[in-house]
């Protein structure tokens, strides 16, 4: 294995025990068988072309921005000012507070229920302090879905320039689906608010996440495993990618309710356990 694809590949191994443990119980058989609403801003643009990688953090301009408990207005008493810049850190941080916490808003209430008044209230900072940093809040949004959306689009379809078979690439895109949802407590919600519902707002800006290059060399290694009678001729190549991506993201994200549903407590080793039984060994079993 060359040094990139092990540096690449190293992404998916915070959470490989659990897929570990899912491995041995589906057998070695695996290995070898062949996944906008009223009131919301309008203005959201598509994300940034592949390869452009989140926005940098910008300096804000001179003068610093305001201090203390500021009226709404975002207008403060010259004499009420403290002397100075503030330091550029502490302008970064801040600047990196808001964007954290407008997400987790988005992730709680969507898109149309986030305010910059909520999201001033668990920032800690004033509405004021907010529109120094944005212009108005479909800059906020923007910059926001931009900084932590497109990173995770990133490590994920990389995948597809790797030197990989079909079903170590299928493999791949769960151990880093699923890195995602573990690791990311806001993303499932998010995700499930602007992609299940078909009025979502944010339906078409996580459409063009996805480069469509990439989906095609994803398709047509699917296509290709399946020439060489290593994946499941009856498989549709196009709608592999959304298997794997629903597989990996409904049992999560309902798991709550069939928990419910069913009287039993459905684990994060029984969600990885199912999925990697399901897609590589398939729901009807050897026969006999």
């Amino acid at each position: 294995m060359s040094e990139k694809k092990e540096k690449i590949l190293s992404k998916s191994q915070p959470r490989a025990k659990v897929w570990s443990r899912a491995a041995a119980a589906a057998g070695n058989q695996a290995r070898g068988v062949g996944a906008t609403l009223a009131g919301t801003p309008k203005n959201i643009s598509p994300a940034p072309k592949p390869g452009a990688g989140p926005p940098p953090e910008e300096p804000p301009a001179a003068g610093g921005p305001p201090e203390g408990d500021l009226p709404e207005g975002g207008r403060a008493d010259k004499k009420l000012r403290p002397a100075g810049r503030r330091p550029l850190s502490s302008r970064v941080d801040t600047k990196e507070t808001i964007c954290r916490e407008t997400i987790l808003v988005m992730s709680d209430r969507g898109l149309a229920g986030t305010t910059i008044k909520e999201i001033a209230r668990r920032a800690g900072v004033t509405p004021a302090m907010i529109h120094y940093f944005f212009d108005d809040k479909e800059s906020l949004f923007q910059h926001t879905l931009d900084r932590y959306l497109r990173p995770f689009s990133d490590t994920v379809w990389e995948i597809v320039d790797l030197d990989l078979g079909p079903l170590e690439m299928i493999r791949e895109f769960f151990y880093r689906l699923q890195n995602i949802a573990l690791d990311n407590a806001w993303y499932l919600p998010f995700w499930g608010r602007e992609m299940l519902n078909l009025e979502g707002s944010l339906r078409e800006y996580m459409r063009s996440l996805v480069d469509p290059r990439k989906l095609a060399v994803f398709r047509d290694k699917i296509a290709e495993g399946q020439r060489q009678g290593i994946l499941n001729p009856d498989l549709i190549p196009e709608m592999v990618f959304f298997t794997i991506l629903t597989a990996s993201f409904m049992p999560r994200l309902f798991r709550p309710e069939w928990a419910g549903i069913f009287g039993v407590e459905i684990t994060e080793e029984m969600v990885s356990r199912h999925n990697f039984a399901a897609i590589f060994s398939g729901l009807a079993g050897q026969a006999k």
